[in-house]
């Protein structure tokens, strides 16, 4: 039965690292054709290197059953500042490791923090209106476990179901 969970468990990662979701790659073509619309090509430049940067860690991240917190924070600052670009800096965030954890020997699956801070921006800052966006992401041990935390400061997915008209 321990197998059995644990080879889900590996299923379900595969599919999140499979999908590296398609809304956000579409998205990023769309900024880059604006930059190019715009004949901004430093802005072009710099946001198609960081696009090609964080496709190739997520290809590289993704062969792997588990990557440093080091590695995976390099990950999400990689994805936040092309978000960032995207938004026109709608939004700052802070990435906290507390000082008891040794980032480059912790591991945790590859990837599985960006679902959740790619939701902190679309369902929370997304439709902020007033003031920046913020976001925090705060890794701590607690009790022997690894504690991910990822908070933000925008309307939240209820506010946003709303917006969309689903609720």
């Amino acid at each position: 039965k321990a197998a059995l969970t644990s080879r889900i468990f590996e299923m379900e990662q595969m599919a999140l690292r499979a999908q590296m979701n398609p809304h956000f790659i579409f998205n990023s073509l769309n900024s880059i054709q604006q930059y190019v619309i715009d004949a901004d090509v430093k802005g072009a430049n710099r946001f198609i290197t960081g696009f090609s940067r964080l496709i190739r860690k997520t290809l590289d991240h993704s062969s792997n059953d588990e990557i440093s917190i080091q590695a995976e924070k390099e990950y999400i600052c990689t994805y936040l500042e092309l978000e960032q670009m995207r938004f026109e800096n709608k939004f700052e965030y802070f990435f906290n490791i507390a000082a008891d954890i040794d980032k480059n020997e912790t591991c945790i699956p590859p990837m599985l923090l960006q679902p959740y801070v790619e939701n902190a921006i679309r369902h929370g800052i997304n439709n902020k209106k007033e003031g920046t966006g913020k976001i925090d992401i705060t890794i701590t041990i607690k009790d022997n476990n690894l504690i991910c935390e990822i908070t933000d400061n925008g309307i939240g997915r209820l506010a946003s179901e709303k917006l969309k008209g689903n609720v």
